[in-house]
């Protein structure tokens, strides 16, 4: 991918850029471009203002991906991706493997092997070295379910701008592609293999053993119940976990009620009976859509199967936190009701079970912010006609739990009862 340095940007002798163009630009500050625009003309053009638009708004590095702000107009219905996941995107597998740090030695091996396998590009597993070495600790970022890593793009830049060492592993069974690059949903888990997400967070664990400092895990919906599980089951391991809507189980009812029935006629069928649930599709139409819009990638056609084996595991999770108590290592939760996806009161119950708000976080998003199940990336929200910068928010108050553990508290109803 080409790129441009700053005096070649600066120097360039293209048309000017449109003020009014640049402002939707979802990776662009609106007051930034504003405050560009030197002689209030509505374009950016010249060396001096092209200079300041850079200096303000487009990047901190020497680098930058020039289709930023070359590929005007610009649509919340076609969001691009910042300076920062275009520059992650770019990156060789190769020089990436061999940026880890040798003190990663398990990481670095996983990596590898993985550049071997036929894998959707913007859903392999990454890392990212802290911008400062010795790093402050490792971050673990965990993708949602039936998406991929390309959701921590621009999370995994700045956690490692402030310091930290970042690991982006996908999720059990993700990130696969059939030869002509469509997703392939054959390697996650179905509703009789529930045990192969406990395997994942077995082998999680173990790879992250080789830090020699704090191991934070930061996981979204079905990377949450991962993070939970891991923070239940090896707290020796993991130093804190932020749990970003988890799925622990769906909030739909009837949901539950097949799931269940599923799980009586397991008992009369010798465990076939969940098998029935791998025949009944879940097609997600908004990450189709988004697929079309902007190239969103993951897996899309996926069944109530892999959603019951998802389920399952954070019953068991759920379980975990429960032995564990208050040895669980410490929680962030980070909710929304504006979504209802997941069953808040399992979330709720997992808090309690951990110690409460004595020493966990539990902030819950009310209805009217309309914040989105997936709330990390900007593309995604602005493809859904939410702000982008719901995105910022979340991110604060992730980094704040991580780097001082300082939770953050706006407990829902679900959780006073």
């Amino acid at each position: 991918m080409s790129t441009l340095t700053r005096l070649d940007f600066v120097s360039r002798r293209a048309g000017p850029l449109l003020v009014a163009d640049l402002k939707q630009e979802g990776a662009l500050d609106a007051r930034a471009v504003a405050s560009a625009d030197r002689n209030h003309d509505g374009r950016i053009e010249g060396a001096f203002e092209r200079g300041a638009l850079w200096d303000a708004a487009i990047s901190t590095h020497d680098r930058f991906e020039p289709t930023t702000v070359v590929r005007p107009p610009f649509s919340f219905a076609r969001p691009v991706a910042s300076p920062e996941a275009r520059r992650l995107a770019a990156v060789d597998h190769a020089e990436m493997v061999a940026a880890v740090p040798s003190k990663y030695a398990h990481i670095r091996d996983s990596l590898a092997a993985e550049g071997a396998m036929t894998m959707q590009p913007h859903c392999r597993s990454f890392f990212v070295p802290a911008a400062e070495q010795p790093a402050r600790g490792l971050v673990v970022l965990l993708h949602g379910f039936s998406a991929g890593t390309w959701q921590y793009e621009e999370f995994a830049q700045r956690f490692a701008r402030g310091g930290y060492d970042v690991y982006v592993p996908r999720l059990a069974g993700h990130g696969h592609a059939h030869a002509d690059g469509t997703g392939d949903i054959s390697k996650i888990p179905q509703s009789e293999q529930s045990a192969h997400w406990t395997e994942y967070a077995d082998n999680l664990a173990a790879r992250v053993t080789d830090a020699d400092g704090p191991v934070h895990v930061v996981g979204l919906s079905g990377g949450g119940a991962v993070a939970m599980n891991l923070a239940a089951r090896f707290p020796g391991v993991v130093t804190s976990s932020t749990l970003l809507d988890p799925f622990l189980g769906p909030q739909n009812d009837k949901a539950k009620s097949v799931f269940r029935a599923a799980g009586t006629l397991d008992q009369f069928t010798f465990g076939q009976g969940s098998r029935l649930l791998g025949l009944l599709p879940s097609p997600f139409g908004a990450a189709q859509r988004d697929l079309k819009a902007w190239g969103r990638e993951g897996h899309f056609a996926f069944n109530a199967g892999h959603i019951a084996a998802l389920s399952e595991f954070g019953a068991s999770s759920v379980a975990a936190v429960e032995k564990a108590g208050a040895t669980t290592a410490r929680l962030q939760v980070i909710s929304t009701a504006g979504e209802a996806v997941v069953d808040g009161d399992l979330i709720a119950r997992s808090v309690r079970a951990a110690g409460g708000l004595a020493r966990n976080g539990f902030y819950e998003f009310p209805a009217a912010e309309k914040v989105p199940h997936a709330m990390v990336h900007r593309r995604e929200m602005a493809s859904a006609g939410r702000d982008p910068g719901i995105a910022d928010r979340v991110f604060d108050i992730v980094f704040r739990f991580v780097d001082d553990g300082t939770p953050t508290q706006r407990p829902p109803t679900a959780f006073a009862r």
